[in-house]
């Protein structure tokens, strides 16, 4: 028989709880659904790649042949994919992260812009993994919303 507080190799010591704590885990699912809304959010050729890429875990030269591009291409539209990924989760969860951009009234940032409105709505709209919300907790944000309403045509605008 042993003590847990044993002087010499507490037994405490021995018997960890490595498994996170509830905010902890409150934390990775917010992070997860974010990371779904914004690849979700992504448009069509780039979310292609990334779930390609990442999720199927296929070869950079099938989907170079699937779009008709080269390999350098597909290695491209990764990194701007990513780039976007990145910032569009940021945006929302830690706008600090986010670069400035070099021209704040482009076109470029408009659309960035828009794409991380689009990321919030959706973000804000899927359902949490581990928790529901509560009396008075609205999960919908109505600008937010409508701006990635407004994305999502565009999107289809330019795809079509």
């Amino acid at each position: 028989m042993l003590s847990i507080d044993a002087t010499e190799h507490p037994v405490a010591d021995l018997v960890r709880d490595e498994s996170p704590n509830p905010e902890e885990a409150l934390l990775v699912d917010e992070r997860l659904r974010w990371l779904g809304a914004a690849v979700h959010t992504l448009p069509e050729r780039l979310r292609f790649v990334i779930e390609g890429l990442f999720l199927q875990d296929r070869p950079v030269a099938e989907l170079a042949d699937e779009l008709g591009v080269t390999q350098s291409r597909i290695s491209q539209l990764r990194t701007e994919a990513l780039t976007l990924l990145r910032d569009g989760m940021n945006a929302g969860l830690d706008p600090d992260l986010v670069p400035a951009a070099s021209r704040p009234d482009g076109v470029a940032e408009r659309r960035r812009q828009t794409y991380f409105a689009a990321v919030a709505a959706r973000a804000a709209l899927a359902p949490a993994a581990s928790m529901t919300a509560g009396p008075g907790i609205v999960p919908t944000q109505r600008g937010t919303q409508a701006a990635g309403e407004r994305y999502m045509a565009r999107e289809a605008e330019l795809t079509a």
